[in-house]
């Protein structure tokens, strides 16, 4: 679901390009309190900032919505009388 989520919020930019390649991620690798994804797609020169930005940004608000839980980390403490 993470992975059609990212893929999904890239595509749906107007700037986003098909060619040479459709946006697509890949899990990488498994943290101590996350999974970490990156998520690649092509965009014109001139619109690599407003891309990077405009897809980070709606990434957040696409997780909501189909709703995945981004991971933070936690700390549990146990005390003893």
């Amino acid at each position: 679901q993470v992975i059609d989520t990212l893929v999904a919020a890239a595509a749906a930019e107007a700037f986003t390009l098909t060619e040479p390649e459709k946006p697509y991620a890949v899990l990488m690798s498994y943290g101590e309190s996350c999974v970490n994804y990156t998520l690649r797609f092509w965009v014109k020169v001139d619109d690599y900032w407003t891309g990077l930005f405009t897809v980070n940004q709606k990434i957040k608000a696409s997780f909501d919505a189909a709703g995945v839980q981004m991971s933070y980390p936690h700390l549990n403490v146990h005390l003893d009388k």
